[in-house]
């Protein structure tokens, strides 16, 4: 699943913008990890040697670009998304073993390797592998008002503005956290 698209036909007007927010009083978090790697009824990880555990993830890439493999990789440490050393590709596979615990590797046919911080199971951490690349996108879209919400853990773009179009638009009071850029 992607992100929402908003295009020019969904545009506001000057002065009359079209505006996304939190209720008043209210908090919304969109998340672009991977929801299926926490589930608690399930053995997500698998061990494969010492304190290296794997998981198969069916939205991988064998294409192992940007847009197709996880951005961002970490866990919660404190209540907060703590990202891990991230690697990629088989030219990689010998620094992400000797790199230090808090690491991960995507070997480009699925499968996501981790060493927590702690060195242990990661079936007992929560831990965030970003799904999805763009929260948001404004597609030719102008006046519009993005406030109010969270962004976290998105690979690439949180809000992405197309280029050109998508003029005359208000991001604020937004909070974001462990997005690619």
């Amino acid at each position: 699943m992607c992100c929402a698209i908003i295009d020019e036909n969904d545009s506001g007007a000057e002065g009359a913008y079209l505006t996304i927010e939190a209720e008043p009083g209210g908090k919304v978090i969109l998340d672009g990890s991977d929801p299926n790697l926490n589930n608690p009824n399930v053995n997500n990880w698998k061990n494969h040697s010492g304190n290296i555990y794997y998981t198969d993830l069916n939205w991988g890439n064998t294409a192992c670009d940007e847009k197709s493999v996880p951005g961002f990789v970490g866990e919660e440490r404190g209540g907060e998304g703590v990202r891990y050393l991230f690697f990629r590709g088989s030219g990689e596979w010998g620094d992400f073993l000797s790199a230090p615990n808090g690491s991960a590797y995507y070997d480009c046919a699925g499968r996501l390797y981790v060493r927590t911080y702690d060195g242990d199971d990661p079936d007992g951490h929560i831990i965030h592998a970003s799904r999805e690349s763009y929260g948001i996108i404004l597609e030719g879209a102008d006046f519009v008002r993005i406030r109010d919400l969270e962004f976290q853990y998105y690979g690439t773009y949180a809000v992405f503005f197309t280029n050109p179009g998508a003029d005359q638009n208000i991001v604020e009071r937004n909070i974001f956290r462990s997005i690619g850029y």
